[in-house]
C-alpha cells in the first residue's frame, strides 16, 4: 500500500519557488547589522528599524534590509537604484532621519506586494511615481522587484534574496559555534 505523505510548505517560499515580500523576519538584527559592518563599519544601524517597519506592515524587514544594503551597496557609494526619483540611495545620503526612510521603503515595498491597503495607502512618497504606473500589488515576490523598482537588471530581486540567504546560513553557522 503506498502511503501518501503530506505537502510540507516550505516557510519562505510560495510553491512556486518564489520568496514572498510578506511574510515574518527571520533574521536577527544582530545578525543584519554584523553582516553590513563587515562590508562597511560606518553604516548606519538600522537592521532594528527594518525589522519593526517590517512587522507593522507584514513585510520581511529583513529582506527589506538587504535590499537597502544592495542598492547603497552597503552605504558606501552613490545611487544604483531606481531610475525614478527620490532615489533609495539619495534618500540615505540627504540626512533625513533613518526611521522615515525605513518607514518609507517598507511602506513602498508593501504597496508592490499588496493592493490591500488596511494597513494605509503607500500612495505618497516613494511610491507615487510607481502608484500611477500601475504596480499597486504587481510585486508579492522579491523576485519580481526588479521589474517593479526599475532596474535595468530583473535578477536584482534574486540578488537581494541570496543576500539575505547568506545572513541566514552565516548567522546560523555562528549560534552553532556558540
Amino acid at each position: 500500500m503506498k502511503v501518501e505523505l503530506p505537502f510540507r510548505p516550505h516557510p519562505d517560499r510560495h510553491p512556486s519557488g518564489r520568496t514572498t515580500v510578506l511574510g515574518p523576519a527571520r533574521c536577527s538584527a544582530e545578525a543584519m547589522q554584523s553582516y553590513v559592518r563587515r562590508r562597511n563599519p560606518r553604516a548606519p544601524e538600522v537592521a532594528e528599524l527594518y525589522l519593526k517597519a517590517g512587522e507593522k506592515y507584514g513585510v520581511r524587514g529583513d529582506v527589506a534590509f538587504c535590499q537597502a544594503v544592495y542598492e547603497t551597496r552597503a552605504w558606501r557609494v552613490g545611487y544604483v537604484g531606481p531610475r525614478f526619483r527620490p532615489f533609495l540611495a539619495e534618500v540615505w545620503s540627504s540626512g533625513a532621519d533613518p526611521a522615515v526612510i525605513v518607514e518609507e521603503h517598507v511602506r513602498c515595498l508593501y504597496g508592490f506586494a499588496t493592493a490591500d491597503d488596511s494597513l494605509g495607502d503607500p500612495a505618497g512618497g516613494l511610491f507615487a511615481p510607481l502608484q500611477r504606473k500601475g504596480w499597486r500589488g504587481s510585486a508579492p515576490y522579491w523576485e519580481q522587484i526588479g521589474s517593479a523598482w526599475g532596474y535595468a537588471d530583473p535578477s536584482c530581486g534574486s540578488d537581494v534574496v541570496a543576500m539575505w540567504r547568506c545572513i541566514r546560513e552565516w548567522s546560523d553557522r555562528i549560534s552553532a559555534k556558540r
